[in-house]
């Protein structure tokens, strides 16, 4: 199964946020991979919460297999696949500096 793998725009929660800019252009996603910061103030990591549609905003929690869904501290994460159009991370702690969230998506050729 031949993939291209592309970037996307950076997620980021700002210093003294918890929850991050939306990031959307992932309806071709076969597979999104979260690269997140080593700075997440929660020893959690960060929430991902997802939104069905290009321009809602009624972000719900992620689960997988009943279990909610979260990004730990520096490392890379594999969603898949990606049933929904918008994608955002929430810190329960204020952050104390800015976490950017890199992400790519592998699109099925």
């Amino acid at each position: 199964m031949p993939l291209i793998v592309t970037g996307l725009p950076n997620a980021k929660i700002a210093s003294g946020g918890t929850t991050s800019n939306a990031v959307g252009l992932i309806d071709d996603a076969w597979g999104l991979t979260v690269y997140s910061p080593g700075t997440i103030t929660s020893t959690s990591g960060a929430q991902v919460q997802v939104e069905p549609t290009d321009t809602g905003t009624n972000f719900v929690i992620l689960q997988s297999g009943g279990i909610d869904v979260f990004v730990p501290q520096a490392r890379a994460t594999v969603i898949s696949p990606v049933p929904f159009r918008q994608i955002r991370f929430v810190s329960s702690q204020a952050e104390g500096q800015d976490d950017v969230f890199v992400l790519t998506k592998a699109i099925l050729t």
